[in-house]
């Protein structure tokens, strides 16, 4: 560029986000399929934007639900109530 002309710069990366997820019992946390840990998985970096997050266990029915991280933001979901499968 010559010197009159302004120099662009890269858009910065979006700041992370902050995950916490707890269930009762614990189970395996998966955010769009890649596990994460067991419960309680507490204050983990992922990008921002529209995950899928599921906690798992063998013998319960899976918990998954849609979530929607901001930013920069902290997103706690520590409600989770895991119920036995059904014989």
């Amino acid at each position: 560029p010559s010197p009159t002309e302004p120099r662009s710069r890269p858009a910065p990366a979006p700041a992370p986000a902050t995950l916490s997820v707890n269930a009762t019992p614990w189970g395996a946390v998966y955010l769009d399929d890649q596990l994460l840990g067991n419960t309680p998985v507490v204050s983990a970096q992922v990008a921002a934007g529209t995950h899928v997050l599921r906690v798992v266990r063998d013998g319960f029915v899976p918990f998954e639900r849609e979530i929607r991280l901001e930013s920069g933001a902290a997103l706690r979901v520590l409600d989770i109530v895991l119920k036995p499968l059904e014989p």
